[in-house]
């Protein structure tokens, strides 16, 4: 479907001399060609998906006014269609295919002092009147429309122009309040990272330099080796943990871990961190410092007509984004499962010893097996998917994984697993990549498991994003203690989404642990409103009946296509589940502050 907004219409008519005037006649066909024929005339039009927009399309219509008007109104519409599917060919039109290519757009504008689109920032709404009189307020309005994004479009602005011409935009004057976006998308409130919080010992010191290692944002911001006062490095700071650990915000900014990243953005003594596929290093070395390294061009059609009103066409509802393809990242936690240290052979208890009949594998295990040297690790048993070569996105046998973000919430996800004291000193992305991998027997890489702990990214884009996949592999394998919590939270999760697709009692799950299938996943909860069972680890193995049927509500073919801020699932529409529409598990979770990302499912 292709929708057509126009900001101004108006029609010139010579009138013949002596003859009766043609306004009112005119004015009532302009009216109907507004209301009605020019939607009609758009009807099979097929364009990319997005917005479209031209500042000013002049249309000369030749009209036999002894015709009626109806027949008047369609010869308009298709002159009008006509003259607008020239301007998008020539040139003559702005694309932009998501919300977050338009923030970029201003973003990137205001900060190298280009304002020949500003036309296009105003007709989206996203900038006042003149955005070249004050370009960090007109920025600022433009990441309030969208706080959700803010972080990504950041992120791409810094691939674009580096560092240090966002850091002319704000300022010290205006990162704080770029800040103080992100935590409120992220967290939900306000959340005091003005004030440093109280690092202790060298818990928070090991998490500042995962939490370094892991954001791609931190590489972008020591590479610009800029020096600037304690609150914007706070500011900085706020961004950084945001972009590696999102669910965890709110935590660091009080355990003093948030202090620590401050520190570390501009120290040069700071950690090193190589990220999976590529050689580049956030370390500051003695080289000459770089604005930027080579981007991915991210940018709209850069196309514009310089004169005129103003119309948008906003084409299409499905996204078309960049993607990356799992490379064999180098320092994984292996083929299946969370590593223990012990070798291959240190299982799982699980009471499952056969898998349904369509459902891979027999269980979770835990293992110390590491990539293969000739590609990504993959699970023998699972079912079979979308070629690799799909360049649309990055293909797995686990795409229904994702459906159990409907149940996080009921699971208390991720407040218990930030509360759990067996889980403190690990990343919240290694904690949700762990269970993913307890849930179904998927590979480390596998695009399902990555980005159920956030860890999705395109391919090819600067510093290997996401960087944050460093977290897995930098972190040291799991304890007994650590293996035991896990079990425990992966017992919880496949009990409330076993409650969630059949509900009614059950002897071995409190039905308050249930939740509206309308519920928001992305809320986290607290954890004290959280009914008993559920804030209490379960000392029994995984059920039978839940550990098969999380695998088989995950076992489904499907694509993963992600971007900074954005996943979306793409099933195949012959594979609709009646008991997961039922269960609402594929309702759009939206946006998901802990995993700062939005994640829709498409079936096409």
């Amino acid at each position: 479907m292709t929708n057509l907004t126009i900001a101004r219409l108006s029609a010139t008519a010579r009138r013949v001399p002596d003859g009766p005037d043609p306004a009112p006649r005119i004015a009532a066909m302009l009216a109907n060609l507004a209301a009605d024929r020019l939607d009609a005339a758009l009807v099979g039009v097929d364009l990319p998906a997005g917005e479209w927009l031209v500042r000013r399309l002049d249309v000369t219509v030749p009209l036999d006014l002894s015709a009626v008007d109806g027949e008047l109104e369609r010869q308009w519409a298709g002159h009008v269609l006509a003259a607008l599917r020239a301007a998008l060919a020539d040139g003559g039109a702005v694309h932009y295919a998501t919300d977050l290519d338009a923030l970029v757009d201003v973003l990137a504008g205001c900060a190298t002092r280009v304002f020949d689109r500003s036309w296009a920032w105003g007709s989206l709404g996203l900038t006042g009147a003149d955005p070249a009189a004050d370009p960090a307020r007109a920025a600022l309005t433009a990441l309030d429309r969208h706080p959700h994004l803010a972080l990504a479009a950041l992120g791409r602005v810094a691939d674009r122009t580096g560092w240090p011409a966002l850091h002319r935009l704000f300022g010290a004057r205006d990162w704080p309040p770029v800040a103080d976006l992100v935590c409120r998308a992220h967290t939900g409130a306000a959340t005091d990272w003005r004030t440093p919080g109280s690092p202790t010992g060298d818990g928070a010191a090991d998490r500042a330099r995962a939490v370094v290692r892991g954001s791609a944002l931190a590489g972008a911001v020591r590479r610009s080796r800029l020096r600037v006062d304690a609150a914007t490095a706070r500011a900085w700071a706020v961004l950084v943990v945001a972009d590696a650990e999102p669910g965890a915000l709110a935590r660091h900014a009080a355990d003093g871990v948030l202090a620590r990243v401050a520190d570390l953005l501009t120290d040069p003594a700071g950690p090193v961190a190589r990220h999976p596929g590529t050689d580049r290093s956030t370390s500051l070395d003695r080289s000459p410092a770089r604005d930027h390294g080579p981007a991915t061009d991210h940018s709209p059609v850069d196309r514009h007509d310089p004169a005129g009103d103003g119309a948008a066409v906003r084409a299409g509802s499905s996204q078309d984004r960049e993607t990356w393809t799992s490379p064999d990242a180098a320092g994984s936690t292996g083929d299946r499962g969370v590593p223990d240290g012990s070798g291959p052979t240190d299982r799982m208890t699980s009471p499952v010893t056969h898998p349904p009949a369509g459902v891979p594998g027999n269980g979770p295990e835990w293992t110390d097996a590491r990539p293969r040297p000739d590609g990504p690790t993959r699970n023998p048993d699972a079912p079979a998917g979308p070629e690799p070569a799909d360049r649309d996105g990055a293909p797995t046998v686990w795409a229904g994984l994702l459906f159990l973000l409907g149940t996080a919430t009921a699971a208390g996800v991720p407040a218990v697993l930030l509360d759990d004291p067996a889980l403190t000193t690990r990343p919240l992305p290694w904690v949700l990549h762990a269970l993913g991998r307890l849930l179904v027997p998927a590979a480390a890489d596998d695009p399902a498991v990555l980005a159920l702990a956030g860890l999705s990214g395109p391919a090819g884009a600067p510093d290997g994003y996401p960087a944050g996949r460093s977290i897995l592999a930098d972190q040291p394998p799991a304890d007994p203690r650590e293996q035991a919590a896990l079990r425990a939270h992966a017992h919880r999760w496949a009990e409330a989404t076993a409650t969630r697709l059949h509900p009614g009692p059950r002897a071995d799950i409190d039905p308050g642990t249930g939740a509206d299938p309308g519920a928001d996943p992305g809320a986290a909860p607290d954890p004290g409103s959280l009914p008993e069972k559920a804030a209490r680890p379960p000392a029994d193995p995984m059920p039978v009946d839940a550990a098969r049927l999380v695998r088989e509500v995950a076992a489904r073919p499907g694509v993963i296509v992600a971007d900074r801020g954005w996943t979306e699932v793409r099933l195949a529409l012959d594979g609709v589940d009646v008991d997961v529409r039922r269960a609402g598990l594929d309702v759009d979770p939206g946006w998901v502050p802990w995993l700062g990302t939005v994640v829709v499912f498409r079936y096409v």
